[in-house]
């Protein structure tokens, strides 16, 4: 298989996986919330929780999303060399190195600290949007 690396995570990049939640169907993404108790202190552990979920989450639901996740990964990564992936190529990698992606992708510590954040943003922000 071709050396891959993932890139930075950037903005685009969520507005991508916001596509993948929408024809997952948001509702399926947030069961993996915990918001019962949410707090600063243990949004870190939400937001692990959450990251630790995804490739579940994307595996179940890969038949629903398949180009949204597709064109999500390829913009996510870069081939080493600096080349760009594309969805096509996400298409045509052999399942095995697919679910390693997955896997590789949600261990990424950057993932984790924006579900953290993420985490923090869902707990404190219905009181903010009151005041």
């Amino acid at each position: 298989m071709t050396e891959y690396k993932f890139k930075e995570l950037t903005v685009d990049n969520a507005f991508d996986f916001c596509a993948v939640l929408d024809k997952i169907g948001i509702d399926e993404f947030m069961k993996s919330f915990n918001m019962k108790n949410l707090s600063k202190k243990n949004a870190k552990i939400v937001g692990t929780n959450v990251a630790l979920q995804l490739p579940t989450i994307l595996i179940h639901n890969m038949q629903k999303a398949k180009n949204e996740i597709c064109v999500f990964f390829a913009n996510c990564l870069e081939y080493a060399d600096g080349a760009a992936v594309t969805a096509e190529d996400i298409r045509n990698m052999k399942i095995t190195p697919f679910v390693q992606l997955i896997k590789e992708f949600c261990e990424k510590d950057d993932l984790q600290d924006f579900f953290k954040l993420l985490a923090e943003f869902m707990g404190t922000g219905q009181k903010n949007l009151k005041n």
